[in-house]
């Protein structure tokens, strides 16, 4: 995707849904598939709207977001997105040089993908608010070769994550991501993966609990800032992020996982 600024902030181009809609189909042909076959599961699809999806400049939307409901064979109380209207809403929930939410932004995909899968013990709120002490350049930054030119503050919710128990890629991990370590100044650098956690193939999250049920994530890195705030509310959470998922020479088995 190109790449230009529009206040200030680092956009990508719009995106073209008659371009779209061969990728978009092979998706909804296998997501449906999944439905299909696993009717004792409950399925739930979060689309999340970015500047790919509108032209600021005309306010036209893409509409990848109705394609999906239209064609994705779920109840529609089943599917929400994280909607985007604007360059006011977008500079509001995304960072200006990365292609992810920022903390605010984060905040809010968290309570609507715990509303839509009907979480009804209190969601954790934020304890402290900071714009933490290091340059950060993201992402897109990185892309334009300009990570010099192109920095914002690091702005951050602080939460008390209840204790859980976490492994990655099979192995007993100490943490995901390294946000409390961030609050105290140990790191000397940051970026959004450093922050909340990286990309891997499975990542399991164990509460403990006997009583509240098993989430299964299947998601990209957007994903990785909301995770342990999820988790907080099941038993298990497993987060498979299929780029890097391998087991063995064998492809992902949705089925075989489950």
């Amino acid at each position: 995707l190109g790449m230009e600024t529009f206040g200030g902030t680092l956009v990508y181009e719009t995106r073209n849904l008659e371009a779209m809609v061969p990728a978009l189909d092979e998706k909804l042909w296998g997501l449906n598939a999944l439905v299909s076959a696993h009717p004792e599961l409950e399925f739930y699809v979060y689309y999340i709207e970015k500047d790919t999806d509108i032209h600021f400049e005309t306010g036209e939307k893409v509409g990848a977001y109705e394609y999906l409901q239209e064609h994705l064979k779920l109840p529609q109380d089943r599917m929400a997105r994280f909607q985007v209207d604007s360059f006011e809403d977008f500079s509001r929930w995304f960072y200006r040089t990365d292609h992810h939410w920022n903390g605010v932004g984060s905040y809010r995909g968290y309570t609507q993908t715990a509303g839509l899968l009907g979480v009804e013990d209190p969601l954790l709120e934020p304890v402290e608010e900071r714009t933490l002490p290091y340059a950060f350049s993201g992402s897109k930054a990185s892309t334009t070769g300009a990570k010099d030119v192109f920095q914002e503050g690091f702005t951050a919710y602080r939460f008390a994550y209840p204790a859980m128990e976490i492994s990655i890629n099979g192995e007993p991990a100490r943490d995901y991501g390294s946000q409390e370590a961030y609050w105290t100044g140990g790191p000397a650098s940051i970026s959004y993966g450093d922050f909340y956690g990286g990309d891997f193939g499975e990542i399991v999250f164990d509460m403990g609990a006997q009583e509240q049920g098993n989430l299964l994530v299947l998601g990209e890195s957007y994903d990785n800032a909301i995770l342990k705030l999820l988790a907080a509310h099941f038993d298990k959470t497993f987060s498979i992020d299929l780029r890097y998922y391998q087991k063995g020479e064998e492809p992902f088995s949705f089925s075989d996982y489950c």
